[in-house]
């Protein structure tokens, strides 16, 4: 009894038909099982488990504001603890309006100095002297500034360190500026003299006053206070007739009385 070969059917099988159609069957059976497990996938990740929730996810998505964009200006409204652009340029801004002027005022002192200096001198100019003439009339002899005149009286050259103002006897006198009287005296060629101290090392002087004083020595006066009246003559000056013989000197130097109180007409 003859026995067949197991192995040779098999071999007989892998070499022929049969076996390319099983194969083809099983790749088929692979590739359907794939794309069911793909789909499956796709469909788990397309629809979620609660669609419920879905509409919430997506608004809270669209409802937040891009990345680099401020819910400030988002809102449209101010966020506490969030300082806006505006608020902080302007702080900026004032701050550096301040340090401008700060800047200003260090780097030109010398503008302020000469605003305090024009000042000073608006303040000194109002309260510098203010003259008058000690009285009215006509000028009979000048200011000689140092040169020699002939005098009418004596008849001999000196100098006239004064000016001669021609008014009646008994004419009151006033004086010139605020002061203080510093000397009176009775000279034999002058008559009474008087003389008051002013500031600015001012120092006016009357000659040929009469006897009767209306101020006495060390007294203050004010400007056009009346200090005595002229005298009907005195010694020095007699041939001229009735006159006020008016001196003004400054630091101890005989200077021109019409020219210095700005009286020269």
């Amino acid at each position: 009894m003859n026995r067949r070969n197991p192995k040779s059917k098999f071999t007989k099988f892998l070499t022929g038909k049969g076996f390319y159609m099983v194969l083809a069957a099983c790749l088929v059976g692979t590739g359907a099982a794939a794309w069911v497990a793909v789909q499956q996938t796709t469909d788990r990740l397309t629809s979620p488990s609660n669609p419920d929730q879905v509409p919430s996810q997506v608004e809270q998505v669209q409802s937040e504001p891009e990345r680099g964009v401020s819910r400030l200006e988002e809102a449209g409204k101010q966020v506490e603890g969030v300082p806006t652009e505006s608020s902080t340029s302007s702080s900026s801004a004032s701050n550096s309006s301040s340090s401008s002027s700060q800047s200003s005022a260090q780097q030109n002192p010398s503008s302020e100095q000469s605003t305090t200096s024009a000042q000073q001198t608006e303040q000194e100019q109002s309260q510098e002297l203010q003259f008058m003439l000690p009285t009215s009339g006509d000028v009979l002899n000048s200011f000689s500034n140092g040169k020699l005149v002939k005098s009418t009286t004596l008849g001999d050259w000196r100098t006239h360190n004064g000016v001669d103002l021609a008014v009646e006897s008994g004419t009151p006198v006033k004086c010139v500026a605020d002061g203080t009287v510093t000397k009176v005296e009775s000279d034999g060629l002058w008559g009474t003299v008087i003389e008051v101290t002013h500031e600015d090392g001012l120092v006016s002087i009357y000659k040929g006053l009469s006897e009767a004083l209306s101020v006495s020595e060390g007294q203050e006066v004010e400007i056009g206070q009346v200090v005595g009246a002229v005298a009907p003559s005195f010694q020095a000056e007699v041939a001229e007739g009735p006159h006020l013989h008016f001196e003004l000197m400054q630091n101890g130097e005989y200077v021109d009385p019409l020219t210095t109180m700005d009286k020269v007409e």
